[in-house]
């Protein structure tokens, strides 16, 4: 889920987990991953970041000002640019003091 708060994964519908707000975001990115880059499915911490990864694929990548990059799998490339876009517009509202996109 992307919104003007930021980007986050419910796990089994209700846990929140890998929660990016946009204020915390240096950069977006979209490519394709290899699930075993990450050490195959699911939760996954390694030298590449932590992320949630459902297979090898889509994914965004989110470099944070702080921390250890984010990666999301995503299931198409098309939705991974909108939710790129998404995410790297709240950003930039957050960066200029302003929090509400329709203004």
């Amino acid at each position: 889920m992307v919104d003007p708060s930021g980007i986050r994964v419910y796990g089994g519908g209700f846990w929140r987990m890998l929660a990016t707000r946009p204020a915390e975001v240096r950069s977006v990115e979209v490519r394709e991953i290899n699930a075993m880059e990450y050490g195959g499915w699911g939760y996954r911490l390694s030298g590449h970041g932590v992320g949630f990864i459902t297979g090898s694929g889509p994914a965004l990548i989110v470099r944070r000002k702080l921390g250890m990059d984010i990666v999301y799998s995503i299931d198409t490339l098309e939705h991974a640019e909108q939710l790129a876009g998404l995410l790297g517009g709240y950003a930039r509202l957050e960066a200029s003091g302003r929090t509400d996109p329709r203004r």
